[in-house]
């Protein structure tokens, strides 16, 4: 079963974030790391903040791997 948003859109595809730019706060473990690779999934470009600046590259580093920036 296929389900419809807006204009006969596919709801994924409503949350679509290309051409978006996501800071994540926090990002370099746990929760915040989840939300950086799932916002690079959708889409967004993403910037990872941290207090420590090993951990947001470490993450910045796994999105660049991906494909995401």
């Amino acid at each position: 079963m296929v389900f419809w948003g807006c204009n006969r859109r596919h709801i994924l595809e409503r949350l679509r974030l290309d051409g978006r730019v996501a800071y994540v706060t926090g990002g370099g473990q746990g929760i915040g790391r989840a939300f950086a690779h799932a916002l690079g999934e959708a889409g967004a470009k993403v910037a990872v903040v941290d207090l420590v600046l090993a951990k947001a590259e470490a993450v910045a580093c796994e999105l660049s791997l991906k494909g995401k920036h």
